[in-house]
Order: C-alpha cells, then sequence, then structure tokens
C-alpha cells in the first residue's frame, strides 16, 4: 500500500469516516461546483478498499476467511467474553453474553418447574458453497413463570451428539445448574447429548433404563433432568407424510393432530 493510501485509510479508520463521506467532503474542497472530478480524487471504491485492506493488516485479519477473522475477535474487541469455543476444521462456535448466563442462573435456581427448550434450524445460515455441509444454529431457550429467554447458542457444522455434548459441558462449565426438564425436538444426536450431560446417564438407553426402574419401582436413582419431546415437531413430521398431503385429506390431517394433541 502506497503512502499517500496508507495515510489516508489511517485517517479514515481513526475518525470513524466511510469512503463516500470523506470524498464528497474532499470534492467540496478540491473542486468548484458542476464541474468533473479532477483525476486526483479517487473513487469511492478505491478509498473503501484502501481502508478495508488497513483493518484487515491492523488486527490481523484475513480477507475471505471469517471463520478465522471471528476467532481473532474472540481474543480481543467486543466479542471478548461471549464466544466460549471455537472450531475451525468443521465449524462450531459456542458463544452466549454474560448477561444471559446471569439471568438463566437467577430464574432457573428459583423455579423448580424451569424448562429450557432445545432446538436446531438449518435455514438461518447459508452454506459458502453446494458441498459444503448445512450450518445449524442450536439455541437454548430457558422457560419459567417469568416468562422465556434466550441462553445459550451454537452455531455448528457438526451435529454429531459430541459436539452437541460439548456445547452442553461448555454451560455446565461455566457453574450454570442443570434444568429441571429439558425439550427438545426428535433428534437423535440431541437426545444422547441431553441424556448424557444433563441427564447423566451413560447413554440414552441408560436414561431410558432408570425411568422404567424407577417407574416399575426396581430403583429410585433418576436421571438429573427429564426429557420432554415437543409434540410440535412431531405434528409436523405426521402433516408431510404422503399420504396426508392434499386438500382430500385436510380432515384426515386434523383427526390425527387432534389425537396426538390429546395424548401428550
Amino acid at each position: 500500500m502506497c503512502t499517500t493510501k496508507y495515510k489516508l485509510s489511517n485517517y479514515l479508520i481513526d475518525a470513524g469516516k466511510d469512503a463516500a463521506t470523506w470524498r464528497r467532503n474532499e470534492a467540496s474542497r478540491i473542486k468548484k461546483f458542476a464541474t468533473n472530478d479532477p483525476p486526483i480524487l479517487p473513487t469511492s471504491v478505491v478509498v473503501r478498499k484502501a481502508k478495508e485492506q488497513r483493518l484487515l493488516e491492523k488486527y490481523g485479519l484475513e480477507f475471505g476467511d471469517p471463520a478465522l477473522n471471528l476467532l481473532k475477535s474472540a481474543e480481543y474487541g467486543k466479542l471478548v467474553g461471549s464466544i466460549r469455543s471455537i472450531g475451525l476444521h468443521k465449524f462450531n462456535c459456542i458463544y452466549w453474553l454474560p448477561q444471559q448466563i446471569q439471568l438463566y442462573n437467577s430464574r432457573c435456581r428459583k423455579d423448580n418447574n424451569a424448562s429450557l427448550a432445545i432446538d436446531a434450524t438449518g435455514s438461518i445460515a447459508k452454506r459458502s458453497n453446494a458441498g459444503a455441509q448445512h450450518i445449524f444454529l442450536y439455541q437454548c431457550v430457558l422457560i419459567t413463570a417469568d416468562g422465556s429467554i434466550l441462553c445459550f447458542q451454537m452455531v455448528s457444522a457438526d451435529q454429531r451428539s459430541l459436539i452437541i455434548s460439548s456445547f452442553l459441558s461448555h454451560i455446565l462449565a461455566a457453574n450454570a445448574p442443570i434444568p429441571p426438564v429439558v425439550v427438545t425436538d426428535f433428534g437423535w444426536s440431541l437426545l444422547i447429548a441431553v441424556a448424557q450431560i444433563f441427564g447423566q446417564c451413560a447413554n440414552f438407553n441408560d436414561y431410558l433404563e432408570k425411568w422404567y426402574n424407577a417407574i416399575t419401582y426396581k430403583n429410585q436413582s433418576l436421571p438429573s433432568t427429564y426429557m420432554r419431546l415437543d409434540i410440535c415437531h412431531l405434528l409436523s413430521t405426521i402433516t408431510r407424510w404422503p399420504s396426508m398431503k392434499g386438500k382430500e385429506k385436510t380432515l384426515i390431517r386434523r383427526f390425527y393432530k387432534r389425537c396426538i394433541g390429546k395424548a401428550r
């Protein structure tokens, strides 16, 4: 970067000015009204690019690599204390604000019926290319008598149970209490992770066996949390069955949805 661009980009960064504003002010200073721009006046694109390159160089970031840039941002600046873990081989990022975990701790400890709803969606993040892995956003919402609040988040391209277990382990490692009730969908990886970390069981089969033994009075050792499946996911799955599609199947769909809703 030449000396002129270097000085200009540093000035824009320090002054907090954007390229268009600087160019408009500079044009008013060096040229008369209604005249053409002089060759010495750079375009907004050139100024913007110079500022971008200087920002990347100044903070040790790399152009076109958002994962590495996020890792750098987690070490300093406004993201310090919010990002708990970052994985780059198969991208994942665990994060929450200090205020989120404070609210979770205070509300969860004073409400014995608190429930934590964990859900994942793959429609919020765009893949870098057609062959890339789907990126899912995992969100944990605490539901108490005081209302519901978003507490913990993870963005991950790896949906295996060990990655989700790592996410939940980070929550407990921050001295957060285990929620009395956990509401999930029918995702197998999520069920295994919740049973192991929050339920403190060897695996999902061990979780089911403990509850079965408790019901049949064979054992009183219960898992640390109670898992409840979200009935809405089941209803959505059933309504997408090929045998349930079509206007002529409206009453049948309604019948099944009402029966499942009553049976929960």
